[in-house]
């Protein structure tokens, strides 16, 4: 299983050293580096012609050196090497990939590559080392054979290195007839196996052909071909002689009938192609697909998915996932849907932010959160969290938006929200708020965001009574300080007490028609700390 990337000067990228499990789900905002890190993976274990899917573009703006990427794994896979009598297994377990701009010309080229390409396997610890990418391993003879990192370039035979599947965002294309798509690979291996069988059924096969043919021209009608067909023919044979006098207009390929074939539902002779499936469908069409030719090869497969949910309808969304999500292979996926996001899986979970941190990290999983009597690592809260099955009964999967704002509002309840959303005259389109359903909640939602990196900021009523370890618990929890509490509750602030009837209706009835000059103090000092808070990150 791929453990790790490293990655340094790549895209947005100065230097990530980002840990991998078998599910990794990628989350954050737009244009934080999600689709980097999964080309930057598929890259480095692509096998060769690499130097044409680079340019300028992908060196990091900061400008500080070579892209170098490495993908290491959990278990040494093996690469065969010749060692000048037969071929010598070697243990590897990190794949090297570093793209230099070219300093000079190559010899005796008229046009230069204007990178240079340097994509090598390094042995583990269990090969002797002689020095900086240098090694040395025993021949069965007895004799040292000693290679180098040029003897462990790319292109190489390995056994057990996991081959990459890369979903681009345009992935519906290779269930289309095209250069390198995978449904033209499909085509050439069916092509090549029908012609291996012409000789056998050559002779009707034709007279098949003839048949169809004549019913397809017989339609078009001999004046249309005769006016549009025929002078062409009778001009070249007129021009070039006898070569051209079996012209024919083909529909058909004879020999290699698959070249353009395309996915299709058909009823009768009504032809609907993999475009009028409609987006989602075509998406999960090609995604399929690939998947089949990828479990086919009977190799170690990694995938690799931008978007998962593109063009799904939510409850189409929550299906694909459950398939995904039970794949045997490890799959490593990006995604800006809640749906696609599980928090059982928490350690699976990287979330990176607008400056391209990743977190978790592990000093702050050790850093240790109070919770009522007790001070435990956050690590230690997230594992009971799950044991005990809060991630369902606590972390409703709506509240997954938490993972791609830039920070977020915790409050006890809806109103909390409307309140916020309605009352505020600065702008809160950086903010998440987050209902989290009840004070005592509060905690969970804290502890996920500080292990996230998401900055947050938290509300919450003391019901008269400040004192208590939940009211503690929550004040001393909250973000570099940035929270608030009612005296009473917000509800109280408009008049609205805990016994009144129907007071959700009436409390919103009240916050629609107050006046933003006359709020109540409490309200108002509560919006003024949140401005604060979202101009400080």
């Amino acid at each position: 299983m791929l453990s790790g990337v490293y990655i340094k000067n790549f895209r947005c990228f100065k230097e990530v050293d980002l840990g991998l499990e078998k599910l990794t789900q990628l989350v954050g905002e737009n244009g934080t580096g999600k689709t980097a890190i999964l080309e930057a993976i598929n890259l480095c274990l692509s096998p060769s012609f690499l130097t044409s899917r680079f340019d300028e573009q992908d060196f990091n703006n900061a400008d500080e050196g070579d892209i170098v990427i490495q993908c290491y794994f959990n278990e040494s896979f093996t690469v065969n090497l010749p060692d000048g009598y037969q071929s010598r297994p070697v243990p590897c377990n990190i794949v090297h990939l570093e793209v230099k701009r070219r300093s000079r010309s190559a010899p005796s080229k008229a046009l230069n590559d204007p990178f240079t390409i340097n994509h090598f396997v390094v042995p583990d610890d269990s090969v002797s080392s002689k020095g900086e990418g240098k090694w040395t391993i025993l021949r069965n003879s007895g004799t040292d054979f000693d290679f180098d990192t040029r003897r462990l370039s790319f292109p190489l035979t390995t056994e057990g290195l996991p081959r990459p599947f890369y979903f681009s965002k345009d992935r519906t294309k290779q269930a289309e007839t095209g250069y390198a798509t995978t449904l033209n690979k499909i085509a050439i291996e069916y092509n090549w196996r029908f012609r291996k069988e012409l000789e056998n059924i050559g002779e009707s096969y034709l007279d098949q052909w003839e048949a169809i043919n004549t019913t397809i021209l017989d339609a078009v009608g001999a004046k249309k071909i005769k006016d549009t067909y025929s002078p062409i023919k009778k001009k070249l044979e007129d021009l070039l002689g006898s070569n051209f006098d079996n012209l024919e207009l083909s529909m058909l390929n004879l020999e290699q009938p698959f070249t353009k074939s395309f996915l299709a539902k058909r009823e009768g002779l009504n032809q609907v192609n993999q475009k009028g499936f409609g987006s989602g469908i075509s998406t999960i069409t090609s995604f399929f697909l690939i998947e089949t030719i990828a479990n086919l090869a009977k190799e170690e497969i990694l995938l690799l998915i931008d978007e998962p949910e593109m063009h799904l309808h939510p409850q189409l969304q929550v299906n694909f996932f459950k398939y995904i999500s039970d794949i045997e292979n490890q799959l490593i996926f990006s995604t800006h849907s809640e749906h696609l996001i599980d928090f059982k899986l928490w350690f699976g979970i990287r979330r990176i932010d607008h400056n391209y941190r990743i977190h978790p990290d592990i000093e702050t999983l050790n850093s240790k959160m109070q919770f009522n009597d007790s001070s435990r690592p956050i690590k230690e809260h997230l594992e009971e969290f799950i044991e005990y099955y809060q991630y369902k009964t606590i972390h409703i999967k709506e509240n997954n938006q938490l993972f791609f704002g830039r920070k977020c509002v915790l409050v006890e309840g809806a109103l909390d929200k409307y309140m916020i959303e309605r009352l505020s005259e600065f702008n809160i389109n950086d903010l998440t708020i987050i209902p989290c359903y009840g004070k005592n909640k509060i905690f969970y939602y804290q502890m996920i965001c500080k292990a996230f990196g998401i900055p947050y900021f938290t509300l919450f009523d003391t019901d008269d009574d400040g004192s208590t370890d939940t009211n503690k618990t929550l004040g001393e929890n909250s973000f570099d300080g940035y929270c608030f509490s009612f005296k009473k509750s917000m509800e109280n602030c408009f008049g609205i007490s805990s016994n009144t009837k129907h007071k959700g209706s009436k409390t919103i009835d009240l916050i629609d028609n107050s006046d933003s000059k006359k709020l109540a103090d409490e309200i108002a000092k509560c919006l003024e700390l949140i401005h604060v808070f979202t101009t400080s990150y």
